[in-house]
């Protein structure tokens, strides 16, 4: 009789050890919608940050009839922005993802915020020194770097909708 108590209070703590291992491993093993929520937290964030000094500034550093305080605010917002691309470049990269597709997206979103960074600066820059050809050159970059957004933005929900 204690034998067979001792078996079954073996059995028992063997199932229990293994089951407490399976819930630790299930657990701490992040799934496909973690992971995508993760990676569209951070581009959400990134996208709020740059919506609030967006709706602080002024025109455009340089835009005709613009003040020489406008302007000084309006760069000030642009480095804000860069600011903001660096920062939501660093967390980006700092995400850790067991899906290579998520992967690929993060890289795609380093990249995009690493550009948008650069023409930032290169705008501000440009309007520290009245160099209209280096603005415009800094602005179509940047312009290109932000419309990459939207169709990145779209792949992600597409794939993060299907749970599998």
């Amino acid at each position: 009789m204690v034998c067979s108590l001792f078996r079954l209070r073996r059995g028992v703590w063997q199932t229990s050890t293994i089951a407490a291992l399976a819930f630790l491993v299930v657990g701490c093993s992040e799934g496909k919608v973690s992971q995508c929520n993760q990676l569209i937290g951070v581009a959400n964030q990134a996208v709020t940050q740059v919506q609030s000094v967006t709706q602080s500034a002024n025109p455009a550093p340089g835009a005709p009839g613009t003040s020489n305080a406008n302007n000084a605010n309006n760069i000030e917002a642009m480095t804000r922005i860069a600011t903001a691309a660096d920062q939501a470049r660093t967390e980006m990269e700092g995400l850790q993802f067991s899906d290579e597709r998520l992967t690929q997206f993060q890289s795609r979103f380093v990249a995009m915020y690493t550009e948008i960074g650069n023409a930032t600066r290169a705008l501000v820059s440009s309007a520290q020194a009245s160099n209209s050809q280096g603005a415009q050159q800094a602005f179509d970059q940047l312009k290109t770097a932000t419309e990459k957004e939207a169709p990145l933005v779209t792949e992600v929900n597409q794939y993060c909708a299907n749970p599998q």
